[in-house]
């Protein structure tokens, strides 16, 4: 009966790791969400937001980063480099022929998070923090950027890849709200 449940928890587990699924399988059987269950949920939430066919590039990078997180093993720095471009990309629609970089959130977002909370001055302060989180934000993913010319960077150790790509997505939720 144990060699059959060992038998059947190995084969799950092959099926998990081939089908890229967010789930991960322990060694007495329990299936549990391969990173946690507040991140699957800020993900899915995600997936939903970028549906629309404006939306089909990020939806693609957000679908790589998910790829990239449940490969075996998985691949942090190319999660968050999806991650970082699926925003970049809506950086872009948002604010037509700009590039994602702090002196852009800087001279577009600020300005347009200004109008957006106009009138409300505890949002305004609020919204505007996070204007500069945001930017934060994209000084500490681009240390995981490939630069030419440049070594390959490491891989980011997990808690800062899941950190960093939670706050991206979050980023996102928010910045397509201001689309």
């Amino acid at each position: 009966c144990e060699g059959a449940a060992n038998w059947w928890r190995d084969v799950v587990r092959q099926i998990f790791t081939e089908e890229r699924l967010a789930y991960e399988i322990d060694d007495v059987g329990g299936v549990h969400p391969r990173v946690d269950r507040e991140f699957q949920r800020n993900l899915v939430s995600a997936v939903v937001v970028f549906q629309s066919e404006r939306y089909q590039q990020i939806s693609e990078l957000i679908e790589s980063c998910s790829n990239n997180l449940v490969a075996d093993p998985p691949n942090y720095r190319q999660a968050l480099r999806a991650i970082f471009s699926a925003t970049d990309v809506l950086f872009g629609l948002t604010f037509p022929y700009a590039r994602l970089s702090t002196e852009e959130i800087e001279r577009r977002l600020r300005p347009h998070v200004e109008r957006a909370y106009e009138g409300d001055p505890t949002a305004q302060r609020a919204a505007q923090e996070m204007v500069a989180g945001f930017g934060r934000w994209v000084a500490a993913s681009q240390i995981y950027q490939h630069r030419p010319g440049a070594a390959e960077p490491a891989q980011p150790p997990a808690d800062i890849a899941i950190l960093s790509i939670s706050c991206g997505i979050s980023l996102m939720r928010w910045l397509a709200g201001l689309d």
